[in-house]
């Protein structure tokens, strides 16, 4: 029996890379405007893309870059130029854009592509505003941005937006099926899946990683697909829905020092997950009040067993419930910062009396 030789493996977030509106996961809204403008062949000479890490704002930048030149996705070209302003940043990097911007197109258009544009200094930010008002001909901005409250104003007057929502699990797991498939990973079923989404914070790149992380435990020796899902949390650090159900154990316990230090080891990347599971979380405590059987794991079993449900009524989850719904819902407008809505929203749940 000959034996295996080692091969190089590549990443299943690049393998797996949206290369077409087709591809992109969830996002109608911003599906739909695309395609419209596409079809009218009329552009916008500015486009901001907006939304949380992870949820592919350069990559959405990079299939629209290849759609107005009429390209297939990924053929080198030198009218599709990405910078990642998180490293350069400065006057002089922008001077340097602009002067590559000046350049004529072969294709159809010169687009610029400004990744993390919140990171311009008040001075490369200022250099833009020209070019941005009155671009050269045939040149199209596109910035991203998981924080565009921090741009300056006429920059984000002059754009056409495009907001990138938050997704749900439930939004992930066909595309997580699509790739299971083409790996044959037939061991992995939908209900594996949908955990594998929501302990990824409900981000198609962290997911695709999550999966491909199950797939090497599982073949590593963890045949038990829950244990090789834990493994892989363990050895990615991904523990979302246990932060959450630390989170709800402190509101019910009315512990706020304990709740100030959770809501301090959250990075920043995380809150949309804990939103999603702070509240898949109570309603598994309204199903328990209830009487109700519903799906547990270790992180609901410790949340459970941290507090005295018999002290809790159902009326007090329910209102807790509303205030999580709406915790989710203004993460997602940029508006507050996330640490102090959290903090702020769930203290006022801290040692109420029963509604």
């Amino acid at each position: 029996m000959t034996e295996q030789s080692y091969t190089t493996s590549e990443s299943w977030t690049e393998k797996y890379r949206p290369k077409t509106l087709n591809d992109v996961v969830g996002q109608r809204h911003v599906v739909q405007e695309i395609r419209g403008m596409v079809k009218q062949k009329k552009v916008h000479s500015t486009i901001l893309i907006s939304g949380k890490t992870g949820l592919g704002k350069t990559t959405l930048a990079m299939i629209i870059a290849y759609l107005i030149n009429e390209l297939p996705y990924g053929t080198p070209t030198s009218d599709i130029l990405d910078f990642n302003i998180g490293a350069e940043g400065g006057k002089e990097d922008v001077l340097n854009v602009l002067r590559l911007a000046s350049f004529a197109p072969s294709a159809n258009f010169k687009v610029l592509i400004l990744d993390e544009v919140h990171k311009l200094s008040n001075a490369a930010a200022s250099a833009l505003l020209k070019p941005l008002e009155k671009p050269a001909p045939n040149t199209i901005w596109i910035l991203a941005t998981d924080q565009p409250e921090k741009l300056l104003g006429p920059v984000v007057g002059r754009a056409l937006k495009l907001n990138l929502q938050g997704l749900e699990p439930e939004d992930l797991v066909p595309r997580l099926q699509q790739i299971c498939d083409k790996e044959k990973l037939s061991y992995i079923n939908e209900k594996t899946l949908l955990s594998i989404a929501r302990n990824a914070n409900a981000q198609p790149r962290s997911a695709i990683n999550l999966l491909q992380s199950v797939n090497n435990q599982y073949h590593g020796g963890n045949k038990d697909v829950k244990v090789a899902l834990s493994q892989a949390l363990e050895a990615m650090g991904a523990g979302v829905d246990m932060l959450a159900a630390k989170l709800l154990s402190c509101v019910y316990s009315n512990k706020p020092k304990g709740l100030y230090n959770t809501l301090k080891s959250i990075k920043a990347n995380e809150y949309i997950g804990i939103a999603s599971y702070l509240l898949y979380h109570n309603q598994y405590l309204i199903e328990q009040k209830l009487d109700i059987q519903g799906w547990s794991n270790e992180s609901r079993k410790k949340l459970s067993g941290s507090i005295d449900m018999d002290k809790i009524s159902l009326a007090k989850l329910n209102k807790t419930h509303e205030v999580l719904v709406t915790i989710k819902r203004e993460l997602a407008t940029f508006m507050v910062p996330e640490f102090d809505l959290l903090l702020t929203k769930l203290l006022t749940r801290l040692g109420n009396k029963d509604e």
